[in-house]
């Protein structure tokens, strides 16, 4: 779900959300990105939509979030994919 995150952002959104995180972070997104399948846009927004209730924003306003507080989004995405922040 991370991985259709990140790529749903932007490239300097998502890129901004990178540079929040440690460098073992990074390989394992960018792994799990990599590994992605054909991702339809119902999936892209249902994934989208549960993460944005998750942290109480509406899907429409989550790029504005990513730049105004990338450190958030980024801890958020981690908490999502298991992994322990840096």
């Amino acid at each position: 779900r991370v991985g259709v995150i990140l790529m749903s952002m932007p490239p300097e959104l998502s890129a901004r959300i990178f540079k929040e995180l440690g460098p073992e972070e990074v390989q394992r997104l960018t792994y799990e990105i990599t590994q992605l399948p054909p991702i339809s846009p119902g999936l892209r927004q249902a994934v989208l939509s549960d993460f944005c209730s998750s942290l109480g924003i509406l899907p429409e306003r989550l790029e504005e979030a990513a730049a105004a507080e990338p450190t958030l989004i980024a801890k958020a995405l981690l908490v999502l994919s298991n992994l322990p922040a840096a």
